[in-house]
């Protein structure tokens, strides 16, 4: 069975469309973490659920830049530059959020940590993946109200 030129053509934007949306749970990842790490009272369970976050983002940035090899089509360079920035971005947010917890143990401030971090990552994560510029103004504003 012969597929024409405009079947194929939109396969291809469908492909783009779903991994367009997997990298963006990615940034929406973090930030239902970091929301939900400030309704939590106890440090323990907020920490683990930034963990797993963390470690969860981890895993669909690389699924995400895996399936976008795959796909068939070359991405633009920006998209390459997008996705290595957002793999960065998920790899550095898993290795502060595991090595914070033990250094932070006791302190008072840790669920206010924990927060900051996760809204930061989720404003640098959709500043990698956004290609709107009013989208990208409004996560590089997240990301500096998460650095306060």
């Amino acid at each position: 069975m012969r597929v024409s030129r405009k079947e194929r053509s939109m396969e291809t934007v469908m492909d783009g469309l779903s991994l367009s949306a997997l990298a963006c749970s990615v940034p929406a990842l973090y930030l239902v973490a970091g929301l939900a790490s400030m309704l939590l009272h106890r440090p323990e369970p907020a920490w683990q659920l930034a963990r797993a976050a963390s470690g969860a983002a981890m895993l669909i940035a690389l699924a995400v830049a895996v399936l976008r090899g795959v796909a068939g089509s070359p991405p633009a360079a920006l998209q390459i530059a997008g996705m290595a920035a957002l793999l960065l971005i998920a790899f550095l947010g898993w290795v502060i959020l595991r090595f914070a917890a033990p250094y932070l143990a006791g302190e008072s401030c840790q669920q206010r940590f924990m927060s900051g971090v996760l809204i930061t990552l989720a404003g640098a994560a959709l500043v990698s993946v956004t290609d709107n510029l009013a989208v990208l103004a409004l996560a590089w504003s997240a990301t500096g109200l998460g650095l306060q």
